[in-house]
């Protein structure tokens, strides 16, 4: 299996014990694991020229590190994103790795509960994982916002949220503030 991380490295050691938890929790020894630390690499905001999709489809007009991240979400099993909530949102590094990731769905749309989504590129997309570092200032609401906004990144990315889950937060009262995935 290919397990593909996503760390925004303003995280505490907290997150890194958690996550090698759950890596032995969740992973055998055979998995491939591959993390990218958005601290170490360079990623530009998207700039919504749409040349992904008209000019050169499935590519990016920037040459960053996301032409190494694109490579490893295609063929990953997993895509864990390890996020602190900054200003009651995940941080802006990770946002802005979700919006470079537009190359990887097409510019045509289709039904999916009523609604139009754009259609897959690729015939199957990772199960999506969210895994967040609350602070004293996050509020019940900031984690729903979150949660609500990662439902709706999953449908349009044509995967499924796996698993969600906030550092600080026991899973009834989880369950309580964001409801069940």
């Amino acid at each position: 299996m290919n397990i593909l991380y996503i760390i925004d490295n303003r995280v505490s050691d907290s997150v890194n014990a958690y996550m090698e938890k759950f890596n032995k929790d969740r992973f055998d020894s055979n998995d491939n694991i591959k993390v990218f630390d958005l601290g170490e690499m360079t990623v530009n905001q998207c700039v919504g020229c749409f040349s992904c999709w008209l000019k050169t489809p499935g590519e990016c007009i920037f040459k960053d590190s996301m032409e190494e991240v694109y490579f490893e979400v295609v063929k990953a099993d997993i895509m864990i994103f390890v996020s602190p909530v900054k200003t009651g949102f995940v941080s802006g590094r990770i946002k802005t790795l979700m919006d470079r990731l537009i190359p990887l769905i097409l510019p045509d749309f289709k039904i999916i509960n009523n609604e139009f989504h754009h259609k897959e590129r690729y015939e199957s997309y990772p199960e999506l994982v969210m895994i967040l570092e609350r602070t004293e200032k996050t509020e019940d609401t900031d984690i729903n916002i979150i949660k609500k906004f990662f439902e709706r990144f999953s449908l349009n990315f044509h995967s499924k949220t796996e698993i969600f889950d906030v550092l600080g937060m026991e899973k009834e009262e989880l369950k309580n503030v964001a409801g069940n995935i």
